[in-house]
């Protein structure tokens, strides 16, 4: 599949979870791949880079440290993680400073799997971006298991392939507000890894609609580094 191609599929399972002084984004998924499959997706970097928004410097299958190359445009950035567990095929548990993913593969009767992705945050400002990256990211996933990856679309690719739409939608299904710049403000507390995520998942410049019905016009994908200075649009 080439990139021009692609469709967002329809939208997926995602809740977000407050425990407190962190909030988890729930991202599932089924797959008609078995478990091995979609396991190798996960952990193989030849393959993760084919579809992810970084790609490791090395397979993800066993614990211990692995580096993480987020890709935002031309730019990438390296940031030190670890693989604090690998259940093969069945549990990949890896972090970047305080910013954990979390994915978990259950077999389907019948065949196929469930892939439950679990993101953890400091706030849910942000949720309905990732839910929408992640979206595009997995159905971009499912056409590499299938032999017809359109590599990874992520940035300005995202915005023209239906990404302002994925993010309403999730918007409203997680109940979030649609201020992207909100949105932003609030991530400039996060890691450095994670800002570089969040990133890689705004696209360069984007109308959205909020819940509310306004439109907000962003012009950059830039998380800053602190929230001096930030526009308000």
């Amino acid at each position: 599949m080439a990139i021009r191609d692609y469709r967002p599929s329809p939208l997926q399972s995602a809740v977000v979870i407050d425990a407190g002084d962190q909030w988890t984004l729930v991202f599932t998924r089924d797959f008609p791949q078995s478990p091995d499959v979609v396991w190798g997706a996960l952990t193989d970097p030849t393959q993760v880079v084919q579809w992810a928004p970084y790609r490791p410097e090395r397979h993800l299958g066993t614990v211990g440290p692995a580096t993480l190359i987020v890709v935002d445009g031309d730019d990438a950035t390296e940031f030190d993680g670890t693989v604090v567990a690998a259940g093969i095929p069945h549990v990949l548990e890896h972090r970047w400073d305080e910013d954990w993913l979390r994915w978990e593969i259950t077999p389907r009767p019948g065949g196929g799997c469930t892939l439950t992705l679990q993101h953890t945050v400091t706030g849910p400002d942000t949720s309905a971006q990732l839910a929408a990256g992640w979206h595009m990211c997995l159905d971009v996933a499912q056409e590499m298991m299938e032999h017809r990856s359109a590599g990874p679309i992520v940035g300005r690719d995202a915005l023209e392939h239906g990404w302002t739409e994925l993010y309403e939608a999730y918007s409203k299904r997680l109940g979030g507000d649609g201020g992207l710049t909100r949105a932003r403000r609030h991530a400039s507390g996060h890691s450095p890894p994670f800002r570089a995520l969040i990133r890689a998942f705004f696209p360069s410049e984007c109308t959205v609609r909020s819940v509310e019905g306004d439109e907000r016009y962003i012009r950059s994908n830039r998380v800053p580094e602190s929230t001096t200075g930030v526009s308000n649009g």
